[in-house]
């Protein structure tokens, strides 16, 4: 039979481990926020931006946190909604989250579907990572994506890039010219 001091300790844990996710999601929103920020004051135009995760409660967080910051205009959606748009600049959410330590060394099939929940399904993946035509930022738990094999060949992909920054460090958002040196480029 079980000790009172280790059920509460339990549940303390299980309370603490719930509160943590809780706050990376906060954490989550607050990134996207500041990113969205960070794009409209590079002067990218609130319409060319959307905002996607896989979740409904999710995209109410999101929007209430923009509409305290005076920001309206962004689109904010769930990733299958977004399916058959574009839009210059998306940001990217993959919600799920859990301690560095809990994370299972050889996780099972079954592990890595309870954890990252919609964000497993490859045509979800493929719906929210193409729907950007000028910059995606995808913002997640990499240590619980690389868990999943599509996960761990994208971040490599993006890694091998460059593409893959730590959001706790100052992210900078530039206005791109490439797109517009191209266009010159064609026009020759």
């Amino acid at each position: 039979k079980p000790k009172i001091s280790e059920l509460l300790h339990s549940a303390a844990y299980r309370y603490i481990i719930k509160l943590y996710i809780s706050l990376f999601q906060i954490v989550m929103i607050f990134q996207q926020v500041r990113i969205a920020i960070l794009l409209t004051e590079a002067g990218i135009k609130t319409k060319d931006i959307a905002i996607l995760t896989p979740y409904n409660a999710q995209v109410s967080n999101i929007r209430e946190s923009l509409i305290d910051k005076g920001i309206r205009d962004i689109t904010i959606n769930t990733i299958m909604k977004s399916q058959g748009s574009e839009w210059k600049y998306v940001i990217m959410s993959t919600v799920r989250s859990c301690p560095k330590s809990d994370i299972e060394a050889q996780p099972t099939k079954s592990w890595i579907i309870n954890r990252l929940g919609f964000i497993m399904d490859p045509h979800q993946v493929n719906v929210g990572i193409t729907r950007a035509q000028e910059g995606l930022c995808i913002i997640g738990n990499e240590n619980l994506l690389r868990c999943s094999v599509l996960w761990r060949k994208l971040l490599d992909h993006y890694k091998e890039n460059g593409c893959v920054v730590n959001p706790a460090r100052n992210i900078q958002v530039q206005k791109p010219t490439r797109s517009l040196e191209m266009k010159k480029t064609a026009r020759r």
